[in-house]
């Protein structure tokens, strides 16, 4: 009974040393293909990708169009449009190398969605990972419009004659005036009893549709834009009243 009893000992021992060891072995193994994987550059480019919000992306195109932002288009207004623009495009974020810019310690990957590029973001080697392994980090990341379906328009402003026409905040002057002293179809047929000279103000090479105002003596005017074209009308205020007498 004793030897018996002894044996058993020593089994469970055994057994229980080898559950230990393999279990050791298992964490080993799973931490050693974890450390593997995070040393390969994709995984930083992912990791990059998967954690880019639409503030971020915003940053990187507003970086991208500064030099393209004009008095009437800021670049946080471009930025905008493109973000649009890629909130359009279906499907997820995804990942491409770019194999011919890459080097062996830089490399360069596509950020893209619905296969548009929208972004390239570069990834650096730096030593001292886990397990000897090379770490990677973001070395710099800038965004791509050429291939997104934003295109610049131009936009006609009709407004009563000598009206403070802004775009965008802007106060547009004589320049923009391209047609003065014209007839408007949608005038109110009271504006014959008041000086109801139209005249069109024309902006250029817009990515965003812009925001317009128009104020005729003091007093804001209400318009809307139809297929490219700003109409607005002289202030209801400014018509002449009358009233109907029965006979």
């Amino acid at each position: 009974m004793k030897t018996t009893s002894r044996f058993w000992k020593v089994y469970r021992l055994v057994l229980i040393s080898l559950i230990v060891l393999m279990a050791a072995y298992f964490i080993f193994f799973y931490d050693y293909m974890g450390a593997y994987e995070k040393s390969q550059p994709m995984y930083s480019a992912e990791q990059y990708a998967s954690s880019l919000t639409q503030e971020d992306l915003r940053a990187l195109y507003r970086e991208n169009v500064m030099q393209s932002s004009t008095v009437l288009e800021s670049a946080d207004r471009i930025a905008d449009a493109y973000i649009q623009a890629t909130e359009m495009l279906e499907g997820d974020i995804g990942v491409l190398p770019d194999h011919a810019s890459s080097t062996a310690d830089l490399w360069k990957y596509f950020i893209t969605k619905n296969d548009t590029a929208i972004a390239t973001v570069s990834v650096k080697a730096e030593s001292g990972g886990k397990y000897g392994f090379t770490s990677w980090r973001v070395d710099s990341a800038f965004a791509i419009t050429e291939h997104l379906p934003v295109a610049s328009s131009d936009y006609e402003i009709i407004v009563p004659k000598d009206s403070a026409v802004t775009v965008n905040g802007h106060v547009l002057d004589s320049r923009y005036i391209s047609e003065s002293d014209m007839d408007c179809l949608f005038a109110h047929p009271l504006e014959k009893h008041i000086r109801s000279a139209y005249e069109m103000y024309t902006v250029a090479d817009l990515l965003a549709a812009p925001d317009v105002q128009c104020v005729w003596n003091g007093i804001a005017c209400s318009g809307e834009l139809v297929d490219g074209v700003w109409h607005f009308a002289y202030p209801a205020s400014a018509l002449p009243t009358y009233t109907v007498v029965a006979p």
